[in-house]
């Protein structure tokens, strides 16, 4: 998908995330539909990945994630209560 995340960018806002590990939710408060190019949110992971990671944003639908250089999110790369910031990018959602 286009969900680029960088680490240590504190946002605003109040949420809930949720799902295994791997496969993570996130609930905004916001009530969003579709993603739109550029939407930022800041990500607080529930548990470390331990493989291919998606997240799904307001039951939306799973997105790939991806680290800043491009490759696809994987094990060890999200960390269970760290901040992300994490920017859907529309090219990168096939």
């Amino acid at each position: 998908m286009a969900l680029t995340f960088n680490s240590g960018h504190p946002l605003a806002g109040n949420v809930t995330q949720g799902g295994a590990s791997n496969a993570y939710t996130f609930t905004s408060g916001e009530t969003l539909t579709a993603y739109s190019n550029s939407l930022r949110i800041l990500w607080k992971p529930n548990a470390t990945s331990t493989g291919a990671v998606t997240l799904n944003v307001d039951g939306i639908g799973a997105k790939k994630d991806f680290r800043p250089d491009g490759t696809q999110a994987g094990s060890g790369d999200i960390l269970a209560n760290t901040f992300l910031d994490v920017v859907y990018v529309s090219t990168l959602d096939s």
